[in-house]
């Protein structure tokens, strides 16, 4: 990239307006319509939500349709229907609970050997060069499913920190899930279940 092409674009993110009344409350936003099954779904009908949508997909059966790459004994872990970064994946218990003290001391520790697990795969796969890993535990925290405690693994790369993340504050999702679901599938052993 040239200077002049950098110095471009660092004066077009410069110059984006901010506006206090906008639904992003000044932040730039970008058209995301992908994210509209995931607002629709959890974050305007939180309400009237009767199912827990982790219970539905694990008791469904339905392993590629809802990307769950391992059962193991307690957990499940899959790609995050609604990603911040390729390779976003979540181990979810299979009881439905709400913060970690509740999970058996068992479980608690299958859960970080199959984060040890996943980061490696992950690693391997993707070449990515850190992670992120969290819990979004409690209404106030920022999970959309907050009564059914669950694990994020977002992986990080040098790549990915493009123009449009550290300059426009904006993520870009650029990769197919069913290709990577197909791609991360073979490095998890056979479902423990």
């Amino acid at each position: 990239m040239s200077m002049i092409t950098l110095l471009v674009l660092i004066a077009c993110a410069v110059a984006l307006p901010l506006q206090a009344d906008s639904p992003t409350y000044g932040i730039p936003s970008i058209y995301a319509p992908w994210r509209e099954a995931y607002h629709t779904a959890f974050v305007l009908n939180q309400e009237e939500q009767i199912e827990c949508p982790f219970c539905v997909q694990i008791k469904a059966g339905k392993d590629t349709d809802y990307f769950i790459l391992k059962r193991a004994k307690h957990h499940v872990v899959l790609l995050n229907a609604f990603p911040y970064a390729e390779g976003h994946l979540l181990i979810v218990p299979y009881d439905h609970v709400d913060s970690l003290e509740k999970l058996t001391p068992e479980a608690r520790a299958e859960l970080m050997e199959l984060v040890v697990e996943s980061t490696a795969k992950l690693k391997g796969l993707l070449k990515c060069d850190g992670f992120n890993i969290g819990w979004n535990i409690g209404p106030n925290s920022g999970a959309s499913v907050v009564d059914h405690v669950h694990l994020h693994i977002i992986p990080r790369n040098a790549v990915g920190c493009s123009f449009m993340q550290t300059i426009g504050k904006t993520a870009v999702i650029c990769f197919n899930m069913a290709r990577l679901y197909r791609q991360l599938l073979p490095l998890f052993p056979e479902k423990d279940n």
